[in-house]
């Protein structure tokens, strides 16, 4: 990292400590130490707030700068964990922080609980809409030998995610371009069921969009009824007991949700299929 841009932060952590908005955990300037780590105490969107204090021309480079460093390293750190190792939070955090598409990105509570199911799963593992939690679940079940097949409708983010995977090496992944397909009174996504397995232990759901999807996430349980058996766990993310969809849900078919809430009470579900 240049020592401009170290400056730059360093100036700005003072401002923003100020307004109470964001915390530097640590801030090095040597090249091959550890990158800065910047975290927001209501694990918000970290590059969001950050984003407000930085002059729109500089803005891109730096942010640029911190992506740089911060994800593939974290990245590299998770991948030599033992087998039986999970990431820590500060892990978590780390590989967040770096994350370009953090507006879309789950945040640390959720990706816990993803990579603490990851772990454990005995078998195949559908996500709904790709992003880090998909390079998590290929560093944690993938190197298992688990497969991870993973639905996304944007061709432009398949494409993303598909350079990323093969770039880190990332094990067990399969991204399927599924478009949003018209169910009569719901959208979600078109899988090819034909080639998929026959029963998935694991769904990690936080997809398609809910704003610009009529039905939102509801298309999971009746396209893949079949491929859901008992003792399936859902992760819910954005949602609450008074959910539409989960309502939905749980009047079709028997499951037991657990809730989550975070620092900031943004919370999510884990839902085990009767």
């Amino acid at each position: 990292m240049t020592n401009d841009v170290a400056s730059l932060l360093r100036e700005l952590t003072e401002s923003c400590t100020s307004a109470s908005a964001i915390h530097v955990d640590h801030l090095h300037c040597a090249p091959c130490c550890s990158p800065c780590r910047i975290t927001n105490p209501n694990r918000g969107n970290v590059t969001g707030h950050f984003t407000r204090f930085i002059p729109f021309r500089i803005r891109n480079t730096t942010l640029s700068t911190i992506h740089k460093y911060s994800f593939p390293r974290a990245l590299r750190r998770i991948a030599s964990l033992a087998p039986t190792q999970i990431p820590n939070r500060d892990l978590l955090e780390s590989l967040r922080a770096g994350w370009e598409n953090e507006s879309w990105c789950g945040r640390t509570d959720y990706l816990e609980e993803v990579v603490k199911w990851a772990a454990v799963t005995p078998g195949p593992i559908l996500e709904c809409g790709s992003g880090i939690t998909t390079i998590l679940l290929g560093l944690v079940a993938g190197r298992r030998g688990i497969p991870i097949w993973s639905l996304e409708h944007d061709v432009n983010w398949y494409e993303r995610m598909t350079s990323l995977l093969h770039k880190h090496r990332i094990p067990g992944v399969e991204i399927c371009v599924a478009p949003l397909r018209n169910y009569g009174n719901y959208f979600w996504y078109d899988p090819p069921l034909d080639r998929m397995p026959a029963s998935f232990r694991l769904v990690v759901c936080d997809g398609p969009p809910q704003l610009s999807t009529p039905g939102e996430r509801y298309g999971l349980l009746p396209v893949m009824r079949d491929h859901l058996g008992s003792n399936t766990t859902i992760l819910l993310d954005d949602t609450g007991a008074e959910d539409s969809v989960l309502l939905r849900w749980l009047a079709e078919r028997s499951a037991t949700p657990k809730f989550f809430k975070d620092e900031a009470s943004h919370s999510f579900a884990s839902i085990v299929l009767d």
